[in-house]
């Protein structure tokens, strides 16, 4: 060992060597919908989901989407459900307060060969533009007190 060579790296070049795993590391592969079976009775068959059609983001691509008209009566019904169960009532906004936006969410539930059964559409409330402090200042949760499940569980074992 001549003296520009330390211990220290001809131990490092041979600790990394012996640290080098053996096995040798292929790419991860994704699974595609063709690469599912649907067990349909006796035997297994291929099921491939109709993958041209992609359910709307927005309220405007759903005004371009083809199934408009079905989009259509399915906000209509979420909206006369929500009038019915009195979820909500139309008031003039307060000024100097920030209104909390809503979204449309579509989607088209399928059946087990992939063919779309029915069209939903939800309004959900944007609730995650809120700041503590800033636009509410309380915080409800409904909690069961342990009291209430102990008579509760008297009451069923009596």
């Amino acid at each position: 060992m001549s003296f520009s060579e330390s211990p220290s790296n001809i131990e490092n070049s041979t600790q990394t060597d012996i640290r080098r795993g053996a096995r040798e590391r292929k790419p991860r592969q994704l699974l595609s919908s063709s690469d599912f079976y649907t067990y349909t009775g006796k035997t297994y068959e291929r099921t491939r989901l109709n993958e041209d059609v992609t359910d709307p983001d927005t309220y405007e691509q759903a005004l371009l989407d083809v199934d408009f008209d079905k989009w259509k009566s399915t906000m209509d019904e979420e909206m006369d459900s929500m009038y019915k169960n009195e979820i909500w009532k139309l008031v003039d906004p307060p000024t100097l307060i920030k209104l909390i936006k809503c979204k449309w969410i579509f989607t088209r539930k399928r059946n087990v060969e992939g063919k779309v059964e029915k069209f939903k559409a939800r309004l959900v409330a944007k609730g995650f533009t809120q700041q503590y402090k800033i636009d509410y200042d309380e915080i409800f949760s409904s909690v069961a007190r342990i009291q209430s499940i102990r008579a509760l569980l008297a009451l069923v074992a009596y």
